[in-house]
């Protein structure tokens, strides 16, 4: 906050000579003023005298008698009239020696004219002296600290004025007057007189004030009251005797200081005190910023640039005093906008309830804002910051200031804002019991108790701030912070004071608590300050403020550090930074921070200075980590790859184990990744395991940590809640177990599910295997393993059994029912109606909490009915009044109840397990039966032990969750992904099939496919079945329901994963057969089944059964080995998918043991008309590439091809890491399009390359996101009527403008580029560097490369609404050879290639090409344009390409290319034509060969001076006069054809009159245009001017040119407006600056006629009249103030001939034409119109203001209210106001309309108010004006008063030429020349007589 001092000076300041709205003095009359009473003590000893009014000599005497004293000189007699004596005249006593006798005269003084009814009286309220409050407090207490008993007044003298001269003017003795009196009351008692006015008179030296108490002054009381600051004069008393009282006006409030009237000089003293005392450091500067500023109205601030001027209203009066004093005390003043926020309470007359308003009334409270009463709080904040002198500053933003930084401190209370200010009402009700809010409509808060409104106003208004130039970066830096400033600072080389002060801000800020710093909005986070800090070390080369700034980069990211280091080890020696970085390391928190930052440094270290404190510090660390954390987890990943994992074992035995389980559950999968990477050696990956085991081990049992969460009900219950978040762990401990390879772990978790040791805990575990179960089934579906495989089987039927224990639990059995109705007789009682309630429903209890006689009827109801004695319980509780009756049920029924709510939830429960019976008989085994039982109530279900052993595991699965790879090089693809539960039958096969199928179910199924048995000799011969057992399709059916919808998915995952195009209709599965493999010798020749039409591949889904062996070998037909598909790993529990293009040959090896059961599908194309999908193989690549650029080739895409004649094939940019290196640098999948299409392209004569791509899109966000609702609905392209943005993206959607979220997806496109760039020969050929250049959409390959794929960088600019998203790709890029040179100029440009082209003797044929491109191009900009603008960035201009193909011809010796070249330089310089005609000439050795194309060059060439340039420059080269006639020729054709030169032909014009003689230009002269020529004429009068004055000029030829001059100034000046139409341009008043620079030119050359014709054009106007006000006063005045400047300067002065006729003329034609004469008003009816409703108010805010009239739309009744109005007033409206209706308006409009000779009147009188000012700005001062006018004055008086219309007369102003000199010294041979002056002005000045003054 600003200090007390600054600010409360300013704002009283302020408040003194701005806000003042009283009048210096007061003058009133009272003919029934009450007789005063006077009594003068010691008239004589012991004698009072009693004044007797109107006052007669004798009186008047007596009077004087008082004021005798011992020492006086003078006697009585000295008293008669003409006796020459000593007696003062006035005579004067002092307070003490008169006192009034007259209780009425002080009731008159103090309660009718000082305070009126305990306010503000008459003289109090007219001085405009603050209003008061009366404080006085109880008599027996202290004072309180506001004590103010109101004004006081002290009568300090009684005065008697007699006729003769005045020898004083005192009003009473001198002395000091009484603390806080600041203004003098006399009374003037009635007494006849004539003469003794009182002349007030200010410190401005202005007109006094005269106050006349001679009227009527023996029947009146005259009440004079004024400032003390006014020096009062008292003119002599004529006749008569003047008596009057004095008494000084005191203020005594201590809440506001004493009044004093403002002056100008006041004014200017007091604020430049002020600054004076800022600028010298006398006030304690403010903290927070170090500035000033003054609100003020928006409307007010026109254009505050132009300074004073620029201001209008108050803020013009604040500016004209606070602008110059700033300015000249060296302070720098700054505009901004100004956000003023005032939060209040309405309006004490309208804090009335809604409920209380008349219902007719309800509308004005629902339509009105309430106005403002008592305001709360207010708030600033500045925007668009911004000098007043032009000169750059920060650009701020919006910010926050206090109110101590801002003047007035009151500003704009009670001010109505301005249009576009929001108003409105806070919705807050206060009621005893705290504080709520509630919405009603309209805007306002109602409670039944109370109402209190608030208010909130914000007023958008601007400011003037003012602060020392000193103070600018501490006011940035408490504005908006030293980290934002820093951003915003340059980098520089050295630091400059400002950024050293910056820096010390930074470090100190950056080193404090946090809890100490102010906030800044938008300001960078330490991290980001600190690294931007380092850069600036760095440049700055200071390693001291490196090495401090790095010790804060303890939180920022780690690459950018890094970037940081590596800049300043361009600057600094590592040396040098090495303390720094260390003690970085030191500070750093966190394990993995600290190794992080080791790794950094020690990689940045070449000599590795700090490698054995850095492994120190690191050790430490390790050393005393007990609790790491998330973010250590990599670090300790590194450590083990790098130190081995004992380092971690031993880290595991230290740390604490509580709290640290997503530690170490982190640390184990991290450990898993480096175990799984292939770069891992092998002993370390079987040593990453004992650490893995050791993590989970600990990890495990702690599995819950931090997951349960509880919630206290009403009734104090707690439910605990979590067992989502407990399930997502659990499934994410058994994934991990998938991909250890080992369900080892799994057992230990289930185990700790289970009750084991504590059954207590099983009611917490029952609820959550209602969740875990079904969940984890699904899980292990998707991996496809079954749930009925090891150890989940176990755990699912243990948890099943722990359920029906404890979830379940025994039946029991129900009492009978309670009676249907237990309610007494009486329906309306509330006791009985609960108890039925209780009774019908599960509650264990209900109170009754009622009067004994309540509780004993309940009693008795319950004991009228024996079950419910029986089923329930009663208790009395008397720990409060009245007592409570608890009623509750027995236990046994409680139980039964439980028992029937559960039983339920348990069949749910296992539903959900097993939806089929069978399943969960399968599951449950032997133990089924028991749970039937249990369900149905007839036995509780005993778990018993439902410990899991690890013997369960009889071998762990080693890698069940990695899915083989799928292989599309031999067409086959294999996954893992299980379908649902199969369900499977199979025809002859009794029931479902059981998966995983046993080696015993295998068996059965197989025999029942076997050949009949016979008899052989006396054995019975059982032939085995066929190896394999196969079933067609006809014989199988699946039961599943979700089976058909699988397949669907399989098929389009299955053509996916085999890279099969993508067509209309997905392919679908076709079941060929079922195939059963078993054990046997030889591989296994798969069944073979007719195909459907269309068959592309086969899908084989291998079901979950135990067997070795039978994997698949697929071979493509080819030397290559084949490939191996291996399903017999896991195959118990795995369910494998295996497919492959037809074409394949798979080979099914022996199943060594067990059963092997499949299904085969084909997969079948659906979409008709297109072709069969086929596996791509070597041949069919080659062969397609091979004709598409055969194609391209042979011109076959000609018409399609690309701008660009080039395709580039779009891959990732890893793939392209080393491209110099050819195809060896190229990997992935570039590498294996490269190496197919290169061959290809080299034999057909293509070139390769690769580039980088960067594609740029811009556009929306996306229509489903949030932020496109946040768009302006003109900005969105969908239609989005109606919709809800909360019901759409929900409630909890960010703050649009605040904080950070993602970057929204992108939606419509607007903008879209493709750069392209360091683009590198890979087939060895090289091209020149083409930089970057664009591409087309058509030259990229494959279409929609980018869709779908997320971009590398997205960004989101919130002003605009724009989205960005950038892709980084990488090219491989083909076009023919011969098209190369197409490529560089249709990519750069022919100008770019023209600059890139080496200097040859001969040229090649891409130089011809290239030349020829450049030539079309330039003739084709040559013929359409002169201003071309680039079509290519960066390329060079036409000017330079065509010097440099001059330059080219010249070396290839073609002159006829160089004729051609020359014709298109029509913009270079003639410097370079010279230079390169100078080459051409020794190059062809031979002028003749060029002559005809220069000349056509200078022949085209349309400016004036360009051609005379040409001819000079070519003429210097012509040595020998080849053409130098043709282009004198040229030169002559040029003048006698120039009809509008330009400001750039002045030097040639020049250059032809000093060679040629004025007499050539005076010949060109009349041929110029004369309209548009004005700029070009001045300018050459100017030039013409300097030439006269030259030394070599003779007198003949000064004489010439004197008269040329003259002849341009008479064309210049009729076009004096031209270009001149706006007069808001850049210059505040270019119309006047035009007439000064004519007036200055005529003074110059010493010739005033075209001065006194432009004077006389000024006064010219046509006889409509319309716009004389306007003109006059936007060009006249301007040009009138600027003319005295200007002649000032000239040294003339500014009351002769011609402008003082001029300044008079002007004036008569402004009384003339723009005020005419006066229409009289008639009487303007009072205001007060109205009942107060917000109709009857816009009426008198119309009649108060100069509208013409005013519309009301409303009801009949309410227009009929306002004509009702109108027609009661007190005042009548009949000759003032007209009303009509207009019923073609719905509702109907009331228009009341002004008179039209009101109208008349008002626009007279805003006339006169024109006038005056338009007087004011051309004369300020009266006396100027009265002498500039003559005897005209009293005609522009009685003009002004209206009381006569003036007549201008002839306004013409007469030229006499008199012989003056010129300004400009002239030569001694110089002629004098004559200039013009108005005849003397011979009337007389004077009006005689009294003078009259101006209002």
């Amino acid at each position: 906050m600003a200090s007390a001092g600054l600010h409360d000076d300013l704002d009283k300041a302020y408040n003194d000579y701005f806000e003042f709205k009283g009048s210096s003095h007061y003058f009133s009359a009272h003919t029934n003023a009450p007789s005063a009473l006077v009594n003068i003590k010691d008239i004589e000893e012991n004698v009072t005298l009693t004044v007797t009014l109107p006052l007669t000599e004798s009186t008047a005497d007596e009077i004087a008698l008082a004021s005798h004293s011992a020492s006086s000189a003078w006697r009585k007699d000295d008293l008669a009239p003409g006796s020459p004596s000593a007696v003062p005249n006035p005579i004067v006593l002092e307070g003490s020696k008169f006192s009034s006798g007259s209780l009425f005269w002080d009731n008159f003084f103090v309660k009718d004219l000082v305070v009126k009814d305990r306010a503000r009286g008459p003289i109090w309220k007219t001085l405009g002296a603050p209003p008061f409050k009366i404080v006085l407090g109880a008599h027996w207490r202290a004072r309180p600290a506001n004590y103010c008993p109101g004004p006081r007044w002290e009568h300090v003298g009684l005065t008697l004025h007699r006729p003769g001269p005045i020898t004083h003017n005192l009003l009473a003795p001198e002395g000091p007057k009484p603390e806080g009196a600041f203004a003098t009351i006399v009374f003037v008692l009635p007494s006849e007189y004539e003469g003794g006015q009182v002349h007030l008179s200010t410190e401005d030296n202005g007109p006094p004030i005269v106050l006349d108490t001679s009227q009527n002054s023996s029947n009146a009381t005259y009440v004079l009251a004024w400032y003390d600051s006014l020096t009062p004069t008292i003119q002599p008393v004529t006749s008569g005797y003047r008596l009057a009282i004095t008494y000084s006006l005191i203020h005594t409030d201590p809440k506001t200081t004493v009044p004093i009237v403002p002056t100008e000089a006041g004014t200017e003293r007091a604020f430049r005190a002020i600054f004076q005392k800022w600028k010298d450091g006398g006030y304690t500067m403010p903290e927070k910023p170090p500035f000033m500023g003054f609100a003020m109205r928006k409307s007010e601030c026109i254009e505050p640039s132009r300074g004073v001027e620029g201001f209008e209203g108050k803020a013009a009066a604040v500016a004209k005093y606070v602008l110059p004093i700033a300015e000249s005390l060296g302070f720098r003043v700054c505009f901004a906008s100004l956000t003023k926020t005032l939060l209040g309470h309405p309006h004490h007359e309208d804090q009335w309830t809604y409920d209380g308003v008349p219902a007719n009334a309800k509308r004005y409270w629902e339509e009105t804002t309430l106005p403002m009463g008592d305001i709360a709080k207010q708030g600033h904040e500045l925007e668009d910051f911004r000098r007043l002198d032009g000169e750059g500053i920060l650009n701020l933003g919006k910010f926050g200031v206090l109110n101590g930084n801002m003047v007035p401190f009151k500003a704009f209370w009670g001010a109505k804002p301005q249009p576009g200010a929001r108003t409105f009402v806070n919705n807050e009700v206060l009621i005893k019991d705290g504080t709520f809010r509630l919405s009603l409509e309209p805007c306002f808060t109602y409670d039944v108790r109370r109402l209190t409104l608030f208010r909130d106003v914000v007023h958008n208004e601007s400011a003037l701030v003012f602060y020392r130039p000193e103070d600018e970066t501490d006011m940035i830096l408490s504005v908006k912070g030293a980290y934002w400033f820093l951003r915003e600072t340059d980098v520089t080389n050295e630091p400059t004071p400002q950024q050293t002060a910056i820096v010390a801000a930074v470090l100190q800020r950056l080193g404090s608590p946090r809890q100490t710093r102010t906030i800044y909005d938008g300001e960078p986070s330490d991290s980001d300050t600190a690294l931007a800090l380092l850069d600036h070390a760095s440049d700055w080369e200071q390693a001291e403020l490196w090495k401090k700034a790095i010790l804060y980069c303890d939180t920022a990211p780690l690459e950018k550090i890094k970037d940081g280091l590596e800049f300043a080890l361009e600057k600094f020696e590592f040396a040098q930074l090495k303390d720094g970085l260390l003690a970085l390391v030191k500070v750093s928190n966190g394990l993995g921070r600290r190794y992080e930052l080791s790794e950094l440094i020690s990689d940045h270290d070449p000599e590795k200075l700090s490698q054995v404190a850095l492994s120190e510090l690191v050790q430490t660390a390790f050393d005393a980590c007990t609790k790491p954390v998330i973010a250590d987890v990599p670090a300790l990943v590194s450590y083990a790859g790098s130190t081995g994992p004992k380092t971690i074992l031993s880290l595991l035995s230290k740390i604490e184990k509580k709290g640290m389980f997503e530690v170490l559950f982190a640390l184990a999968k991290g450990l898993q990744n480096l175990r799984q990477l292939s770069s891992t050696p092998a002993q370390l990956k079987d040593a990453l395991i004992e650490v893995i085991y050791q993590c989970l081990e600990y990890a495990i049992p702690r599995w819950d940590e931090g997951l349960t969460t509880f919630e206290v009900l009403h009734d104090f219950k707690i439910l605990f809640r979590g067992e989502d978040d407990k399930v997502k762990r659990i499934c994410e401990l058994v994934e991990f177990s998938f991909t250890l390879g080992d369900f080892l772990p799994c057992v230990d978790l289930f185990n700790s599910l289970l009750p084991l040791e504590n059954p207590g805990r099983a009611g917490g575990f029952v609820c959550l295997y209602k969740c875990l179960l079904p969940q984890l089934r699904t899980q292990l579906t998707e991996h496809g393993v079954s749930f009925m495989s090891e150890p989940f089987v176990s755990f699912y039927r243990n948890a099943i059994s722990v359920y029906l224990e404890h979830g379940l639990g025994a039946k029991v059995t129900l009492p009978p029912p309670p009676p249907d109705d237990v309610r007494c007789s009486v329906s309306e009682c509330r006791e009985c109606a609960q108890l039925q309630a209780f009774l019908q429903g599960e509650n264990h209890s209900t109170r009754f909490m009622v009067p004994t006689p309540r509780r004993n009827h309940v009693l008795s109801r319950i004991k009228n009915f024996k079950v419910l004695v029986k089923q329930l319980k009663t208790e009395t509780i008397k720990d409060q009044r009245p007592h409570t009756l608890v009623v509750s049920r027995s236990q046994d029924v409680m139980d039964g109840l439980r028992w029937q709510r559960v039983k339920p939830s348990a069949e749910q429960f296992l539903e959900s397990v097993c939806a089929e019976r069978e399943e969960l008989e399968e599951l449950m085994g032997d133990r089924y039966t028991d749970v039937v039982d249990a369900i149905e109530g007839k036995k509780a279900f005993v778990a018993g032990n439902v410990t899991i052993s690890h013997d369960v595991l009889k071998s762990p699965m080693k890698a069940a969750s990695a899915p083989p790879p799928v292989s599309l090089k031999r067409g086959a693809s294999a996954t893992t992904n299980g379908p649902k539960r199969k369900r499977l039958r199979i025809d002859g096969v009794n029931g479902l099939v059981g998966l995983p199928l046993s080696e015993r179910a295998g068996k059965s199924i197989a025999w029942t496919q076997a050949p009949p048995s016979y008899q052989k000799g006396q054995s019975i011969v059982m032939p085995p079945p066929q190896n394999p057992t196969s079933w067609d399709a006809s014989k199988i059916s699946c039961t599943n329901p979700l089976w058909g919808s699988f397949l669907d998915e399989l098929a389009k995952t299955v053509s996916k994963s085999l890279g099969a195009s993508h067509y209309r209709s997905d392919p679908r599965c076709e079941l060929a057969h079922v195939s059963l493999y078993r054990s046997f010798t030889h591989s296994s020749v798969p069944p073979v089944t007719p195909k459907p039409e269309r068959t592309f591949a086969t899908v084989v889904i291998v079901l979950p059964s135990v067997y070795q062996g039978g994997q698949v070998h697929l071979s493509a037909g080819n030397d290559q080995l084949p490939t191996v598909l291996d399903t017999s790993k896991d195959a118990s529990y795995t369910t494998s998918i295996l497919a492959w293009y037809d074409g394949i040959v798979p080979s099914i090896q022996p199943v060594t043991s067990g059963y092997r059961l499949a299904l085969t599908y084909y997969l079948v194309e659906t979409s008709r008309d297109v072709p069969i999908r086929a596996l791509p193989t070597g041949q069919s690549i080659d062969l397609a590439f091979r004709r598409v650029l055969q194609n391209w080739k042979d011109g076959e895409y000609k018409s399609t091809l690309p701008k660009i004649p080039l395709m580039a094939y779009v891959v990732d940019k890893a793939e392209c890491a080393d491209p110099s290196r050819g195809l060896d640098g190229l990997t992935g999948k570039a590498a294996t399009v490269a190496k197919s299409l290169h061959p290809i392209a080299k034999d057909l004569g293509f070139s390769m390359r690769v580039a980088h791509l960067k594609h740029t899109l811009k556009g929306d966000p996306d229509s489903e996101h949030w932020t496109y609702m946040c768009m302006p609905s003109n900005r969105r392209r969908e239609c989005t009527y109606g919709r809800e943005r909360v019901e759409r993206y929900g409630s909890g959607k960010p703050d649009y403008w605040k904080g950070t979220y993602p970057t929204p997806p992108l939606g419509y496109v607007d903008f879209e580029e493709r750069e392209l760039e360091k683009m590198t020969a890979i087939d060895g050929r090289e091209l020149p560097d083409l930089g970057t250049f664009t591409i087309d959409a058509d030259n990229i390959v494959p279409e929609g490369a980018f869709k779908g794929s997320p971009p590398d960088e997205d960004s989101f600019l919130r002003e605009n609404y724009e989205v960005t998203n950038v892709y980084n790709r990488a090219l491989l890029i083909l076009y023919r050879t011969e098209d190369e040179t197409d490529v560089i100029l249709a990519a750069k440009g022919p100008y770019w290639a023209v600059q890139q082209m080496e200097i040859t003797r001969e040229p090649t044929p891409r130089a011809s090409a290239i030349v020829q491109a450049a030539l079309q191009r330039l003739e084709r900009g040559s013929a359409f344009s002169k201003s071309r603008e680039s079509e290519y960035p960066g390329e060079p201009s036409d000017a330079e390409t065509a010097v440099s193909l001059l330059d080219h011809a010249s070396d290839w010796k073609q002159h006829d290319l160089w004729n051609k070249v020359i014709f298109l330089c029509k913009t270079a310089s003639p410097e370079a034509i010279g230079a390169s005609l100078g080459v051409a000439l020794k190059a062809f050795g031979n002028f003749a060969l060029i002559k005809d194309s220069l000349v056509a060059l200078v022949k085209s060439t349309e400016e004036l001076g360009r051609r005379f340039e040409l001819i000079k420059v070519i003429s210097s080269k012509d040595v020998k006069g080849t053409i130098r006639a043709a282009l004198g020729d040229l030169a002559q054709a040029s003048l006698d054809t120039c009809t509008k030169p330009t400001v750039a032909d002045v030097p040639a014009l020049v250059s032809i009159a000093q060679s040629k003689g004025a007499g050539t230009l005076l010949a060109l002269l009349p041929k110029i245009e004369k309209e548009g020529t004005f700029v070009v004429l001045t300018t050459l009068v100017k030039k013409l001017q300097e030439l006269r004055h030259t030394s070599g000029t003779s007198a003949s030829e000064k004489a010439a040119l004197g008269d040329l001059i003259n002849q341009c100034l008479a064309s210049a000046i009729p076009q004096w407006e031209d270009g001149l139409y706006d007069t808001t341009a850049l210059e505040s008043h270019p119309k006047a600056g035009r007439i000064c620079e004519i007036v200055e030119i005529c003074h110059t050359v010493g010739d005033l006629k075209p001065y006194v014709d432009l004077l006389n054009s000024l006064l010219q106007f046509d006889s409509s009249g319309v716009f004389v006000a306007s003109r006059m006063q936007d060009v006249h005045a301007p040009a009138i103030h600027h003319l005295k400047t200007k002649l000032t300067e000239l040294g003339q002065s500014s009351t002769s001939d011609p402008f003082a006729s001029f300044c008079r003329n002007t004036i008569a034609v402004y009384l003339e034409r723009a005020l005419g004469p006066k229409v009289e008003l008639p009487p303007v009816p009072a205001p007060d119109v109205g009942c107060g409703c917000y109709e009857c108010l816009q009426l008198r805010v119309f009649l108060q203001g100069t509208k013409t009239e005013v519309k009301f739309q409303l009801p009949q009744a309410r227009r009929t209210h306002i004509e009702s109005q109108i027609k009661k007033s007190k005042t009548s409206f009949a000759n003032y106001l007209t009303t009509e209706t207009r019923n073609y308006t719905k509702p109907h409009s009331l228009v009341v309309r002004r008179r039209p000779d009101v109208v008349a009147g008002l626009k007279w009188q805003d006339a006169k108010s024109g006038a005056e000012q338009f007087l004011k700005a051309v004369c300020p001062d009266d006396a100027e004006l009265e002498a500039l006018m003559g005897v005209r004055y009293p005609d522009l008086l009685m003009a002004i008063e209206g009381s006569k219309a003036f007549v201008a007369g002839d306004v013409t102003i007469d030229y006499v030429p008199v012989v003056t000199p010129a300004i400009v010294p002239a030569t001694e041979d110089s002629e004098p020349s004559t200039r013009g002056v108005k005849r003397p002005n011979t009337s007389s000045s004077g009006t005689g007589g009294k003078k009259r003054r101006r209002k």
